[in-house]
């Protein structure tokens, strides 16, 4: 049988998003973004509700309404998750580009850190049924400015808050396909 593409109990999809920050790189624009193909076994709400845990990093409405969320943080990480998911079914697969000029240990350090883009947008994350990977590209078109490990670590932080969007961006724009229902259907968004 085909492999079920889902997150929690939503259809998985794939979704991008992207940051710049202005004059971040002497003067030059600092740009980061993600690609992701979302098949994570945790799910992007949080439970009892249609908010995802990613709705604090959103821009401009890119995920629905915020709503609020008081009184919806369910203890239970594992509701909304796929209970019935067996291991090696369930990855999640990311790509970040940014326009810096990194060496590859600067690069593996990007990656490593957008790693928590996942765990800001599911729960639970990196589980043993989970095979999550994030690559790092960089166009190699403006250099870091120093100071070098503070300009990438901001580089990183905004690289996570874009695997967050993006993952959650699959979710929120995945349509329908038989019985593998998307987040709008199911919402009415």
């Amino acid at each position: 049988p085909r492999p079920r593409i889902t997150t929690g109990i939503y259809k998985g999809g794939l979704g991008s998003a992207s940051a710049i920050l202005k004059g971040g790189l002497r003067g030059a624009d600092l740009q980061v973004g993600a690609l992701v193909a979302a098949n994570p076994f945790g799910s992007p709400v949080i439970p009892g509700s249609a908010t995802f845990w990613a709705a604090p990093f959103a821009m401009n409405q890119e995920l629905g309404q915020h709503r609020d969320v008081s009184g919806a943080l369910d203890p239970a990480p594992m509701a909304g998750s796929k209970l019935d998911a067996a291991p090696g079914t369930n990855t999640t697969i990311c790509v970040v580009a940014c326009n810096a000029i990194l060496t590859p240990a600067q690069a593996q350090r990007i990656a490593i850190m957008a790693h928590d883009g996942f765990a800001r947008a599911v729960r639970p994350v990196h589980t043993p049924l989970d095979g999550d990977v994030i690559f790092c590209l960089a166009s190699g078109v403006a250099p870091l400015p120093d100071p070098e490990p503070m300009n990438l670590a901001i580089l990183g932080g905004v690289a996570a808050d874009c695997v967050a969007r993006a993952l959650a961006r699959g979710v929120y724009e995945a349509r329908s396909l038989g019985s593998l229902r998307g987040y709008r259907d199911v919402h009415g968004v």
